[in-house]
């Protein structure tokens, strides 16, 4: 999370140069970086969620942890 911060601001503070080239450069991958870090903190969580299910025990049996 904290290379995530480092590298969003190293990247926007390249916004501030006079070359407009950099300048964009800086801000698309600043965006994709902060997009990177929500789908890390807050997508990721949810589909796991959603989708990482252990099939429930068969009828009579006790799962056994392990």
């Amino acid at each position: 999370m904290l290379t995530s911060a480092i590298l969003f601001f190293g990247y926007a503070f390249m916004m501030f140069g006079s070359l407009k080239t950099g300048a964009l450069f800086g801000a698309l991958t600043a965006v994709a970086i902060a997009g990177a870090l929500f789908g890390e903190l807050v997508v990721f969580p949810i589909v796991l969620e959603r989708f990482d299910r252990e099939a429930p025990a068969p009828a009579g049996r006790v799962p056994v942890p392990g």
